[in-house]
């Protein structure tokens, strides 16, 4: 888990959640897509008893993911909630971004969002600020096994293949019971 959570990161949920669930994922990846919105309906996401630590884990196959991920990673350096906007837009727009429009797309998304200082965005995209967030992700994922996006790690435990909404639940729920059942042993 020590590995999963080394650096800075953007998260969802309380720190104290007894939950964790790290994603590697990569916005042009079409089942990134399909579990981030897995993940946004998810009532333990949603309610608090789980914290989502997205990790940048660019495919080298796909054309644009790695400059959205810069561009995630460079409304991550204002703010979480900035990131995690550009995130959902990136993942709502993906049918729409191509290699030659992913600068002009991200900008145009980022000048939506407003705790997002546009001129510090881009500024920090130009000066490729963001790059070694993005590049350590990357590295972090390859140290735990990634292979593939998006990988699922729940509590440090990997997740294998992309489950359906049920199916993901039941993991989140076994999850916190294991958690709480601990809790109880140890007192």
């Amino acid at each position: 888990m020590s590995q999963l959570l080394d650096g800075e990161y953007a998260a969802l949920g309380p720190a104290t959640a007894p939950v964790i669930v790290v994603v590697f994922s990569d916005f042009e990846c079409p089942y990134c897509k399909k579990l981030h919105a897995l993940l946004a309906a998810e009532p333990l996401v949603t309610g608090g008893k789980v914290r989502l630590v997205f990790r940048h884990m660019p495919m080298q196959s796909h054309k644009w993911a790695q400059k959205a991920a810069e561009a995630a990673a460079c409304a991550q350096l204002q703010n979480t909630d900035a990131f995690w906007r550009l995130h959902d837009f990136l993942f709502e727009n993906q049918d729409k971004i191509t290699a030659d429009n992913i600068a002009q797309k991200a900008d145009d998304l980022a000048a939506q969002i407003e705790p997002l200082h546009i001129q510090d965005f881009r500024d920090c995209l130009r000066r490729q600020t963001s790059l070694g967030m993005v590049l350590r992700d990357r590295q972090i994922g390859t140290l735990v096994g990634v292979k593939g996006t998006p990988t699922v790690f729940i509590n440090g435990e990997p997740l294998t293949g992309l489950p359906e909404a049920a199916e993901l639940h039941r993991h989140l729920e076994d999850a916190v019971a294991r958690v709480a059942t601990q809790a109880v042993v140890k007192k």
